[in-house]
């Protein structure tokens, strides 16, 4: 199927689709008000406003809402930049209450403190580029936990993922073990 980026719908895709991985940073948008800081494929955003998103999760029909995303696609029409992202949703929505359930810092390293829990999604939507508030920072509780990740105490725009979750299959992946424990970043090739 082609992307419209004219679309005012919200599509959701497998997990392991191709759509879900980010264009190269070829193009970038700039944050409304901050018109010489630049945001590129693969990086996460913060809404202005928050997407509310019907589902049905284990059952049970729940409204969530998005308030991050991560920008996969990124075109202009006219004068108008549009953005197409992934988007991620509050974890305190869920009626599953694994998801719900905060993180537990690690043994003696009791002073970590886990930025707002959101959740990973497949569901996806074109945006208008003055729809970005900020730049969003999303960490795994494991980059938290090891030190790996900034502390984020304080941080309106810092996020933590625990899960990631496919909205048509209504499936819930825990985001752990070695090749998922933590996000990719921009840029990807970075290995500092």
């Amino acid at each position: 199927m082609a992307l419209d980026p004219e679309s005012e719908d919200t599509h959701t895709y497998p997990l392991d689709d191709d759509i879900l991985i980010p264009f190269p940073p070829c193009s970038c948008v700039s944050i409304p008000g901050r018109e010489q800081s630049f945001l590129h494929c693969g990086e996460f955003i913060v809404l202005r406003e928050h997407l509310a998103i019907d589902a049905d999760v284990d059952g049970e029909s729940v409204t969530l809402h998005a308030k991050v995303g991560l920008i996969l696609r990124i075109t202009s029409i006219g004068n108008h930049r549009r953005i197409f992202i992934s988007l991620l949703l509050l974890a305190s929505e869920f009626p599953t209450a694994i998801i719900r359930q905060e993180a537990a810092p690690p043994d003696r390293r009791q002073y970590v403190e886990y930025p707002q829990h959101v959740v990973m999604s497949n569901i996806t939507k074109w945006f208008s580029a003055t729809q970005i508030l900020s730049e969003a920072f999303v960490f795994t509780a494991q980059d938290l936990d090891d030190g790996t990740a900034a502390y984020a105490v304080g941080m309106d725009n810092a996020f933590h993922a625990r899960y990631k979750w496919e909205k048509d299959a209504t499936i819930c992946y825990p985001i752990t073990g070695p090749d998922q424990a933590t996000l990719d970043y921009f840029p990807f090739d970075d290995k500092r």
